[in-house]
């Protein structure tokens, strides 16, 4: 908790360092680059549902991580045996439960 303002201020003096000293970049418009961009992202499609529920599983995962020490374990809820092995073991187990399409196991139209 201590070094929180440290991290956040040694990430601004790092960023300062990387995009104005080390790395500058001289031109500050990419001719053609916007519609590129808009192209390639427009090729991607929409999201789909795997996608979502991937996403969804993630900040499942992280947001257990995170909350682990102080929501979990002690200070709200005490729910003994939650570790971080735990945790990534119930991800990956929604991430199999988890249908990825809906379809029929076996086509009987042609019995």
């Amino acid at each position: 908790m201590f070094a929180f303002p440290v991290v956040v201020a040694l990430l601004f003096i790092a960023w300062l360092l990387l995009t104005r000293v080390f790395f500058r970049i001289e031109f500050s418009h990419l001719p053609g680059g916007r519609a590129l961009i808009n192209k390639e992202k427009e090729a991607l499609g929409k999201t789909s549902f795997e996608e979502k529920a991937v996403l969804v599983v993630f900040l499942f995962a992280a947001f257990m991580w995170i909350t682990r020490s102080f929501l979990w374990q002690g200070q709200i809820i005490n729910i003994p045996g939650i570790n971080d092995t735990m945790i990534a073991i119930v991800a990956a187990l929604l991430l199999f439960l988890i249908p990825s399409k809906i379809r029929v196991a076996v086509c009987w139209a042609g019995t």
